[in-house]
């Protein structure tokens, strides 16, 4: 088994290696919705209307 000191050298980096990738990650993603909330400002669209547009569409060779 591991003596504790050497857990804590191997352990930390560890931790504070995956604690920047969550941080990059959640900045990351936190930039995309924000670009696609303004796409969605610039270019607003009914969802109903598109779900509408899809429900009206019928694949040929379907009955249903």
């Amino acid at each position: 088994m591991l003596d504790p000191t050497w857990t804590l050298i191997i352990g930390l980096p560890i931790i504070a290696l995956l604690l920047v990738m969550v941080f990059r990650r959640a900045r990351a993603v936190s930039q995309r919705i924000g670009e696609v909330r303004a796409e969605m400002a610039r270019n607003p669209q009914d969802p109903y209307r598109a779900l509408a547009e899809l429900m009206a569409e019928k694949p040929e060779g379907r009955n249903g």
